[in-house]
């Protein structure tokens, strides 16, 4: 069962995008008239522990996708998409690899 706000919400998104405020002011412009931004984060970590014979490394490239829209009733949408990508051979336990000679970097 759909809650009754559903509905009226989506009346509500319709009815705005139908009539602008004023001119060339529409959902669907600010939608259009956006901005992509791409960034790129390049990581390296290093854990030396003495627990394990061997330090672990791991290199990582966040690739960071974006889109803001334009503004539309001093609203604006903003989406990022972002993937982490191992470089390199990874030498450390990332809790899944089953890597477990190499002291822990859990993180992507």
């Amino acid at each position: 069962m759909l809650y009754p706000i559903v509905p009226i919400a989506l009346l509500w998104f319709a009815s705005a995008v139908a009539s602008p405020v004023s001119a060339g002011d529409t959902v669907a412009d600010a939608l259009t008239g956006g901005e992509t931004s791409l960034a790129f984060r390049l990581r390296h970590e290093l854990v030396e522990d003495d627990a394990f014979a061997a330090d672990a490394n791991a290199s990582t490239l966040r690739t960071r996708l974006g889109y803001t829209s334009g503004q539309w009733r001093g609203l604006d949408l903003t989406l990022e998409l972002d993937h982490v990508s191992q470089l390199f051979d990874r030498r450390a336990n990332d809790t899944r690899n089953g890597k477990t000679a190499f002291p822990g970097v859990p993180d992507p």
